[in-house]
């Protein structure tokens, strides 16, 4: 019965993630600018504004994969992370 519990619990859990990693990646949670200063910068963008640019796990996963697709020759050398809406 316990195991019964747990096994239902980590279904749940994971359908959860599936849902959000399906709704990053439909969402704009997170924009990608490359074009900084002599293209040397990258600006992350969290696009959050109505919910303050709250990290839930959508926008948590949209950020590692744009993180993870930074390039990694030495092009980029600074990235700022900033949040959508009010400056």
């Amino acid at each position: 019965m316990v195991q019964e519990t747990l096994a239902e619990r980590r279904l749940q859990g994971e359908k959860h993630l599936i849902e959000a990693i399906e709704k990053s990646r439909a969402d704009d949670l997170v924009l990608l600018d490359l074009g900084g200063p002599s293209n040397l910068v990258a600006t992350v963008t969290i696009n959050r504004p109505r919910y303050f640019n709250a990290i839930n796990t959508s926008a948590w996963i949209a950020l590692t994969d744009t993180f993870r697709g930074l390039p990694r020759d030495g092009s980029i050398r600074a990235v700022i992370l900033r949040g959508a809406g009010k400056n």
